[in-house]
């Protein structure tokens, strides 16, 4: 379930609600970032669900990457 306020903001000012991902080297097979963008007739959360449903493995929130905490790697295994 995804948050309603921009489908709210969308429905207000009259204009279509777009998502888009972007899909890593993994996805493309050919060395380069992708991103697409759901059509206006197209539902975006729809949309959003198949893309991660198609490749759970490469999803994660892009667009919060800044604000993680940096950590240091470490090479040491978590096995409990």
């Amino acid at each position: 379930q995804f948050a309603a306020g921009a489908q709210r903001l969308a429905d207000l000012f009259k204009i279509p609600l777009l998502a888009f991902v972007c899909e890593s080297p993994e996805i493309t097979q050919d060395g380069t970032h992708r991103v697409r963008f759901s059509g206006p007739d197209e539902d975006p959360y729809g949309f959003i669900a198949r893309a991660i449903a198609q490749n759970p493995s490469q999803w994660w929130a892009m667009d919060l990457l800044p604000v993680y905490p940096r950590v240091e790697a470490s090479s040491e295994s978590k096995d409990t």
